[in-house]
């Protein structure tokens, strides 16, 4: 059986379409962040590209599931949630990066390493 290329199948880009529209809200989320990723990282000239690009696409990925994960955190804690909070939660998120959460939520944890942290002393 040959194998069947995207232009001999028109339904596939109908369905890519219908779901894009579908999650439109959500790939705002995440151009948002990674928009704002790319910006807030070009000011230092220390990172190369492909840093940046890497850290833009896993705040854009994070910044997909914003709602959702903020209707939760909303939930456990009784708090009201309204939607828009989620361009403002993805312009932070885009801003301060993917390296600077993840540290901080493994220093609330408790989950840094020893080594890491005598390197970061210089011993």
């Amino acid at each position: 059986m040959k194998k069947q290329t995207m232009s001999e199948r028109p339904d596939t880009w109908a369905a890519m379409l219908s779901w894009l529209a579908t999650h439109r809200n959500e790939a705002g989320y995440s151009v948002l962040a990674f928009v704002m990723s790319i910006l807030a990282t070009s000011r230092n000239k220390k990172a190369r590209w492909t840093d940046r690009i890497a850290g833009a696409l896993m705040c854009g990925i994070l910044c997909f599931f914003a709602k959702p994960t903020l209707t939760a955190i909303c939930a456990i804690f009784h708090w009201n949630f309204p939607p828009e909070l989620c361009w403002p939660v993805s312009a932070a998120v885009g801003y301060i990066g993917v390296d600077s959460l993840f540290a901080f939520a493994r220093q609330k944890f408790g989950l840094n390493d020893s080594k890491e942290e005598a390197d970061a002393d210089g011993s």
